[in-house]
Formats: structure tokens, C-alpha cells, sequence
């Protein structure tokens, strides 16, 4: 085993703990973070991957999901490899334990009807022998967090808090134009109809043009409609972002339709996303019914 640390990530988070007690969402948190999220894995594969991961062009954080139900897991394994990589790669090599109330583990087995990773025994004994095989886990961990009456919005806050990594600290805002005949974006967290604008396919100089142009932006921001509609949507996106950051979202999607996707919508996302990107968000722009057309 290499263990070469020249291009590892910044982070590995080792996630363990209570089979029911989260992990799956964690794991699904830190992946929105940025993390390249791993469930499962063996033991036996962790050390391999490390060497892998050196090999890797961009670098990544990791979240691995480890515990009882991984193939091969054995305790004094984990803390040996646990021993292993925090001594010897050049990353944060932190452990997480998810813990939770018996009597709520067995409602949350119940209603989801899952099978124990533990079988050929009663749900009670199953979660009473995973808890004596894995608590010496607990002990070890960096951080302990119990979710048995953690709401998922609030678990989500308390993963954030401790394991965002630097360029997931703001809100990613994708900001796409479409057309309504194609349908509304299922994706979409917002969306604005551009259609209170002037038409400008039916203006023959403008027909082949698109929102991009100079000249279909002059004619739109003529309209006598613009400024006021485009004022007032510029205070509820930014109202709204507070609410969502509330919330603890890492993205979101503002959709903006017109008839065709071809101008009004292309041009009112080109000036949100320009004006967003000023205010200091982070934009990716997309014109989801524009062909061959790229931002």
C-alpha cells in the first residue's frame, strides 16, 4: 500500500455508526458539498483506494460510508486502517458516528420495513449486537451525532456546519432558459415567465437572432414593462435566497420560459445571471432550448 498523499483531496470522512441512523443521508449531504460520496465499501478496497485516489487528475474530498453491513468489516480492521490513514496521508482524516435511540431505530426499521444488516435474529437483537460490535467506534469518532430526534433539514444543517468545504460555502445557482412548448423543467426550485415582454419573433430583423444578441437585448429593455418587473424580480430572488440559505440548501435552479426559448426567456436569464454574478453569487448559466448556442 502506497498511500501517496501528493493528490489527495482535502478531506476524508469516514461515516459510520447504527445501521437506520443516517448514514445514506449524510452521505447525500456531503456529496452536495463536494465530496466524492462512497457507501459500502469494504474493507479490504479502502487502502486501494487511497492509491487510486493519488493518481487523480482534479482533487476530491471523500465521504465513505463504512459499518456493520460492509462486506469484510471487522472493528479491529477499521481502527487499524483508521490508525493507518490518519498517521500517513497529508489530508484531514476525520470519523463520523451516527448515533440513535433504540426504540427510534425500531420504529424507522419498522415503517420502512427494511431488513436489519444483522439478520437471522429479531430486529431488537439485531440492533442490541450491532451496538456492542461497534460502539468502541463511538469512543474513537471526532464527531458524534445523535439524529434520534433530528429533523433531516436540521441534520442536514449540523453536516453542513462541520464538513463544508471552502467552495460550497455559497449557493450554486444554475439560471436556465426553456420554452414552454418543451414543458417546464422538472428541476426547477423558481420559475419566471419572460412572456410579459414584447415579441421579438415577430419582428423581422430579429427572427434568426437570439437573446444573446446586442440587438434583441436593446429592443427588450425598451419595453415599458422591463425595468419595473425586472426590479421587482430582482427583490424576490434575493429575499428568497435568504430563506433558502436558511434552509441550508448548496443549489439551486431559476427558470425562466417563454414561448419559443429563443429571446425573451434567453434574455431574461443572461441579465439575472450577470446581476447575480455581481452580487457575488456563484452562476452557471444554461439555455436548455437554445441549439447550438453555449454560455
Amino acid at each position: 500500500m502506497n498511500m501517496a498523499p501528493k493528490n489527495l483531496g482535502e478531506k476524508i470522512i469516514l461515516v459510520t455508526g447504527m445501521s437506520g441512523a443516517g448514514r445514506s443521508t449524510a452521505l447525500k449531504v456531503l456529496e452536495d458539498l463536494g465530496y466524492e460520496a462512497i457507501d459500502n465499501l469494504p474493507l479490504s478496497l479502502l487502502p486501494h483506494l487511497c492509491d487510486q485516489i493519488s493518481t487523480w487528475e482534479r482533487k476530491s474530498s471523500l465521504a465513505i460510508g463504512i459499518d456493520s453491513r460492509s462486506y469484510g468489516f471487522d472493528l479491529s480492521r477499521f481502527w487499524g486502517l483508521f490508525q493507518t490513514l490518519s498517521s500517513t496521508l497529508g489530508v484531514d482524516v476525520r470519523l463520523l458516528y451516527l448515533e440513535c435511540d433504540d426504540e427510534v431505530l425500531l420504529r424507522r426499521f419498522t415503517e420502512t420495513r427494511r431488513r436489519h444488516p444483522i439478520g437471522q435474529t429479531s430486529l431488537p437483537e439485531a440492533i442490541t449486537q450491532e451496538r456492542k460490535m461497534i460502539e468502541p467506534l463511538r469512543e474513537i469518532a471526532d464527531l458524534v451525532i445523535d439524529t434520534s430526534h433530528l429533523s433531516i433539514p436540521n441534520f442536514g444543517q449540523m453536516m453542513r456546519q462541520n464538513f463544508s468545504l471552502e467552495d460550497s460555502l455559497s449557493l450554486l445557482i444554475r439560471v436556465i432558459s426553456f420554452s414552454y412548448r418543451h414543458g417546464l423543467p422538472r428541476e426547477a426550485d423558481m420559475i419566471f415567465d419572460a412572456r410579459f415582454l414584447s415579441n421579438p419573433h415577430y419582428e423581422k430583423p430579429f427572427r434568426t437572432l437570439t437573446g444573446k444578441d446586442a440587438a434583441v437585448e436593446k429592443f427588450l429593455t425598451k419595453d415599458t414593462n422591463w425595468q419595473a418587473v425586472y426590479d421587482s424580480l430582482q427583490a424576490i430572488i434575493r429575499n428568497s435566497l435568504k430563506g433558502f440559505r436558511l434552509t441550508g440548501r448548496s443549489y439551486l435552479t431559476v427558470a425562466c420560459g417563454c414561448t419559443g426559448g429563443q429571446h425573451r426567456s434567453v434574455f431574461l436569464t443572461e441579465q439575472l445571471s450577470k446581476w447575480l454574478h455581481k452580487e457575488g453569487e456563484r452562476v452557471i448559466i444554461e439555455h436548455r432550448d437554445l441549439p447550438n448556442v453555449l454560455s
